[in-house]
């Protein structure tokens, strides 16, 4: 059943026993079909060498029905324009007047030296542009590629070199690029494509002599009806509808793909229909009051009927129920299948929206409602999915930017109207100035008083120094001297609290024993005498330090300084 656009693998270069180098004689055209069948290609275009064997076609053509589309074909070799012989491939309609095109073709080019002159087959080279020009007014389309036959089969195809491929009078002539590798797409997009200024399509083919041996270097992929005209639209949009790559370029899961309805009228007024869906965009188009709607509210009604009750209730329309006067079925890519009467729960996603919807979000200033829906139907792809969080992660991230920016701006002004406000405190400019210059005459009075040479100075700072390590030494041995009384009375009061008044017998024996015990820790008898001399000692160096800034006369000149 037609269902539209769609991705279907495609292999326009291939080859039957009518070639003159197919590799094995015995393949029978079922053998083909079968192994097309086999290899999931749903469009394939018969090229043998310098032959269009109308019979062979027509017969692939009535076997594969409905299953393959057979597009018949021819691979000519063309003049040599370099080192390699340019092969171009003509392909026509499935539907065209096959045995009016091969006399046109075989009369019209070098082909008929074969029949004439007896020349084989592969010696044959024809004019490239005259004979592009007869396969398009024979309504076909040309695809091009250079070759190379030496050392076997496997060598057959290589892409047609890029300053080939450059020169106008190929390209005017050219429909499709039959690439010999996939590593070829990307130097043909970089620098060919831009030198022509038109982007061409270009695929990917098996060449295959041998159906029995089928392979190809990389599946391509065509999104199009399976037939000539398909193949044309390629042509227009080569980078919509062409991919060379492994997978189906839109593999969906099967969840997520309603495949068709089935529509039964239980009055018998319409009987059993089944409408095919795309897996991409759909579109029913039909007379007003034709059933467009109905339809539409069926199958979501037989999907989600609670999401059709809250649109039918929100825009005040009565709401469609299953009367029993038809049935509807809606089956998914999955085999899933959901069906009008039934009340079963396990309902698919879908996104609803009936003729006046969008009007009404609109009209009633739900902004926010119908943005949501919007969002949610374009997350339904995967790269707009993507998108859409990432640009959300980043404004998230931006905000957290912007709050912690504002709040230093905010810290720097309020440090700034803190500065500003204690600079109105100290005074005006020229106030400050002011007062900088009259403490400047205060210092240089200062300095000329005191009459200190710079070398006094730095004598007097170090007599400073010293007076303060000895004051920070005196400290240390008043502490030290404070230590030992308070540890000598500590052992004193303790030898008291522990044996009372001192007593004979038993507990005079103790006492002596334990005083013995403490009497290293207990102060001695000079204790006194050790103190004085400590005391004489600071006297004296305090002494000697004030003699020495008698000699330097530093304490007239301070005071004097001090005035």
């Amino acid at each position: 059943m037609n269902r539209g656009s769609e991705w279907h693998k495609w292999d326009l270069h291939f080859h039957t026993p009518s070639s003159y180098d197919y590799e094995d004689g015995s393949v029978t055209n079922d053998d083909i079909v079968n192994g097309l069948l086999a290899n999931d290609v749903a469009t394939v275009a018969i090229t043998d060498h310098h032959v269009i064997d109308v019979e062979r076609i027509s017969e692939l053509q009535r076997i594969a029905a409905g299953r393959i589309t057979i597009l018949p074909g021819i691979e000519f070799l063309s003049d040599a324009r370099g080192k390699e012989p340019i092969h171009i491939i003509g392909i026509f309609p499935e539907n065209a007047n096959l045995s009016f095109v091969w006399e046109q073709i075989k009369n019209r080019t070098n082909i008929a030296r074969i029949y004439s002159s007896g020349v084989q087959i592969n010696e044959v080279y024809n004019d490239l542009v005259d004979t592009c020009k007869l396969i398009h007014d024979l309504s076909g389309l040309v695809t091009i590629h250079a070759g190379s036959k030496s050392n076997g089969i496997d060598k057959i195809t290589n892409s047609l070199p890029h300053y080939e491929a450059q020169k106008e009078d190929i390209a005017r002539c050219v429909d499709i690029f039959d690439m010999g590798k996939e590593e070829d797409l990307e130097g043909y997009r970089k620098f060919v494509f831009p030198s022509l200024k038109k982007k061409y399509p270009m695929v990917l083919c098996s060449d295959n002599h041998n159906i029995k041996n089928y392979s190809v270097k990389q599946n391509c992929w065509i999104k199009g009806m399976t037939n000539f005209a398909g193949l044309k639209q390629i042509i227009f949009e080569p980078d919509l509808r062409v991919r060379v790559q492994s997978s189906n370029p839109d593999n969906k899961l099967g969840r997520l793909v309603i495949t068709e309805a089935e529509f039964e009228d239980t009055n018998g007024l319409f009987g059993k229909q089944t409408i095919h869906f795309n897996e991409n965009l759909n579109s029913i188009i039909g007379g007003k009051s034709s059933g467009k709607s109905l339809l539409l509210h069926s199958m979501a009604n037989a999907i989600d009927a609670a999401q059709v009750g809250r649109i039918s209730d929100a825009l005040n329309i009565p709401r469609t129920y299953f009367d029993g006067s038809y049935q509807l079925k809606v089956r998914w890519k999955d085999d899933y299948e959901n069906v009008l009467s039934s009340e079963s729960e396990d309902n698919r996603k879908i996104t609803y929206i009936p003729q006046l919807y969008i009007n009404y979000l609109a009209e009633k200033d739900n902004e926010e409602e119908l943005n949501n829906l919007l969002i949610s139907i374009l997350r339904q792809n995967t790269t707009f999915a993507a998108f859409y969080v990432g640009k959300k992660n980043e404004i998230a991230n931006k905000n957290g930017d912007i709050q912690k920016s504002l709040g230093e701006m905010l810290k720097e002004r309020n440090d700034a109207i803190d500065t500003f406000n204690a600079l109105k405190e100290t005074g005006k400019v020229a106030d400050v100035q002011k007062s900088i210059d009259e403490l400047k005459k205060k210092i240089e009075a200062i300095t000329k008083a005191s009459s200190l040479t710079p070398e006094e100075q730095i004598k007097y700072k170090q007599f400073l120094a010293d007076e303060q390590n000895l004051q920070k030494w005196i400290a240390y041995y008043k502490g030290l001297i404070e230590l030992i009384a308070q540890v000598s009375t500590t052992v004193d009061n303790g030898i008291e609290l522990i044996l009372g008044e001192r007593v004979d017998g038993e507990s005079g024996a103790k006492y002596s024993k334990l005083q013995s015990i403490l009497a290293p820790y207990q102060i001695p008898d000079d204790f006194k005498q050790l103190v004085g001399n400590y005391e004489a000692n600071q006297r004296n160096l305090q002494a000697q330090f004030k003699e020495s800034l008698k000699a330097l006369n530093y304490e007239a000149k301070i005071q004097n300084c001090e005035k």
